[in-house]
Order: C-alpha cells, then structure tokens, then sequence
C-alpha cells in the first residue's frame, strides 16, 4: 500500500468483521446499513426546512406516508417528529386536510 501524499484525504475503508463459523473464521466485508432516521432527527430537518423557507407559512407538509419514505424512517417515527414541532408551533394540524406550516 502507498503512503498518502501529504494534504490528500485517506479514503475509507469498509470494516471487516470477523465471523465465527464453526472450528475456522470467516472473514467478510460488510457494508454498512443507512441507519433510519430517528423523529428528533426528523424533528430537527423539518424545523431547518421551515426556517429556510422551503416550506413557507401556510404551506401544507407532504403526508406522514410521503415524509416517512423520504426520510427512510416508519410512519409513527414521522408522527412523533410531527407532534414534537406542533407543540413547538412551528406546525399545525387541520383534520381531514393535513399538516400546515404555521402563519
């Protein structure tokens, strides 16, 4: 293996686990698995998003369903990411209609 010039950033190495697998070892290469978001990550993008104008007042939200496929994450993780900026009043619920980014 080459040194890295100075300056240059090293590329990562996907790590090697070792596997048990009776009298000998196996050893793998195992990509890592994208980790889903969790509703206070999800809480905490909405609010930028809100911030920055990408969804202005009055703006209705995509749905639970629609956010939680984007975010990789399940529908009730959503939720509680949804519930946490309503009490912060950043967003508000109509029934029937959707979510909306408060006036």
């Amino acid at each position: 293996m080459s040194p890295v010039p100075a300056g240059q950033p090293c590329q990562p190495v996907p790590p090697v686990y070792v596997v048990r697998a009776g009298p000998r070892r196996v050893h793998r290469r195992m990509t890592p698995v994208p980790i889903p978001h969790t509703s206070r990550q999800i809480e905490a993008d909405l609010a930028r998003r809100i911030g920055v104008r990408e969804f202005p007042p009055g703006t209705r939200l995509p749905s639970y369903d629609a956010l939680a496929a984007e975010y990789g994450s399940a529908r009730r993780t959503v939720a509680r990411a949804l519930d946490a900026l309503k009490a912060r009043g950043l967003i508000v619920g109509v029934p029937g209609s959707g979510t909306y980014v408060a006036e």
